[in-house]
């Protein structure tokens, strides 16, 4: 008895030792400070204390990286539409350097302003902004304050990779994904692939209360009208070698490993750029390398400075207007691509190896393009070969969870952020989902959320705009949309958010 009475103690201590070894390693594999304690603490003092602009939106891409993607196309579009002069937008940037940049780009305008991530004026910002605008997520301390309206725009037109529950371990490295998503009043689908993720992946259906914006991407938006000439002058105004006489191959391929244990693959992308050139004409091509968020952040600063490389802070979607060929692998990337009609080819030397890691949720033979694991199959490709143009097969894949995408963007290309403008200000003035059939595209949605919720809506909550507002020079037109599959029909769209000044 005595004996049992001397280990309990012991037993206790060593549970307490093993259990803040454990949380000090998934604090390292989340990556280190991100979520200190010291800025839990301070978020929730501002959480408590800063007084909420109804007029404020903030804007926020990959944790700060850059100013892109949808949350960027959103931005645009309310930037440049007079009906929206009253909001003051503030954009989430981590580098002061990019900051300084900016603020001289929109020196013209004075309701846009910037913050650095993870300092205290970025922790009031979060907690005051009225509207909330992302496309991953917040930090793990973050809690969305009454009142607030939260889009999460998400950040893949696609998934070719596994994702959420479906990953190894998944329930514990998508917890706080699944957490964030949950907080979201509005998420942002851009096809039926992505809405079905959205519920089975990451199992939202039957839990999801908020409303599913299945307009298409912003973002892509972006990349149907911006000039290829502008794109080609703001990446050598940044650094980058590039000829405008040139067509432009275009190698984005996604990252290896897992959070926390990246592999580097710098060598690797060099290696595939010098078999790439030995086999193409000079003269013609030119062969800039944009490296995924991850690996970027592990090239060296001579590197960086080389002229090679698309830097991390550049705008993707205004990228791809200008690129002619896409060579990738099992990023999301070419979704957003295809809305261009141009080539894609697949370079996929480690297939066996990242299906056993990662998971894939489409065969080789299902991608819209050529595939191999031999870097001079790309090079004759890209110069000789026959692209399959945007196909998407409508096999079911392996893992027969749900049938490969027959379209990217099933949504007014062109004009996706009008719509998802309006749909969020639809369902703030009205409570209703957006997905009842009478939204502003006429196609049935694919997954309808359960018992969407009603919101009390309080004075400051924007309203619905006249169905004759007309575009915003960021939105495009029809002429230009890029659907797909044939038979897509849509209606005009408002573009919204008349709230009170």
């Amino acid at each position: 008895m005595g004996l049992s009475n001397g280990i309990a103690p012991v037993r206790k201590t060593a549970r307490t030792v093993r259990n803040v070894y454990r949380r000090a390693r998934d604090l390292a594999r989340a990556g280190g400070a991100n979520d200190s304690s010291d800025e839990a603490t301070q978020w929730v003092r501002c959480y408590r204390s800063a007084k909420l602009d109804p007029a404020m939106v903030l804007y926020q891409t990959h944790s700060g990286a850059s100013m892109s993607c949808n949350p960027y196309a959103i931005f645009r579009a309310l930037l440049d539409d007079p009906e929206f002069a009253h909001l003051k937008h503030v954009w989430v940037l981590d580098s002061y350097a990019e900051i300084g940049l900016r603020s001289a780009e929109y020196a013209g305008h004075p309701n846009v302003t910037f913050v650095r991530f993870k300092t205290r004026e970025y922790l009031e910002t979060l907690a005051g902004a009225g509207y909330l605008i992302q496309n991953t997520t917040f930090p793990s301390y973050f809690t969305k304050r009454p009142g607030q309206v939260y889009v999460n725009t998400w950040h893949s037109a696609g998934a070719v990779k596994k994702m959420g529950f479906d990953l190894p371990q998944g329930n514990y490295v998508s917890r706080n994904v699944l957490r964030d998503l949950m907080m979201a009043d509005f998420i942002v689908a851009p096809n039926a692939l992505m809405a079905r993720m959205y519920a089975e992946s990451f199992r939202l259906r039957g839990l999801y209360r908020g409303t599913i914006l299945d307009f298409g991407y912003p973002r892509n938006d972006v990349t149907l009208n911006t000039p290829p000439a502008g794109v080609l002058d703001e990446l050598r105004q940044r650094g980058v070698r590039v000829d405008p006489a040139k067509k432009v191959i275009l190698y984005a391929p996604t990252w290896r490993g897992t959070i926390g244990n990246v592999r580097a693959g710098v060598d690797e992308l060099e290696q595939f750029r010098a078999t790439l050139a030995e086999r193409i004409d000079s003269d013609d091509y030119q062969i800039p390398i944009k490296p995924h968020l991850y690996h970027y952040n592990q090239l060296t600063g001579e590197q960086r400075l080389s002229g090679q490389y698309i830097p991390r802070h550049f705008n993707t979607n205004g990228l791809l207007a200008a690129v002619d060929i896409l060579v990738s692998d099992y990023s999301s990337i070419f979704f957003d691509f295809m809305v261009t009609g141009r080539p894609i080819l697949f370079f996929v030397p480690d297939l066996v190896e990242y299906t056993r890691e990662r998971g894939l949720y489409f065969a080789p033979d299902e991608l819209p393009g050529p595939v191999t694991d031999d870097p001079a199959v790309i090079a004759d490709g890209s110069t000789t070969s026959t692209p399959r143009w945007m196909r998407m097969p409508s096999a079911t894949p392996a893992c027969g969870r749900w049938p490969a995408p027959t379209r990217t963007v099933d949504r007014p290309g062109g004009r996706s952020t009008r719509c998802s403008v309006a749909g969020v200000s639809r369902v703030s003035a009205t409570g209703r989902s957006s997905r009842t059939g009478n939204g502003c595209c006429s196609t049935p949605p694919t997954w309808t959320p359960t018992a969407p919720r009603r919101r009390c809506s309080p004075w400051w909550v924007p309203s619905i705009a006249p169905a004759t507002t007309s575009a915003s020079p960021a939105s495009g037109t029809a002429e230009r949309a890029a659907t797909i599959s044939s038979g897509s029909r849509t209606r005009g769209c408002s573009s919204g958010w008349a709230g009170r000044r």
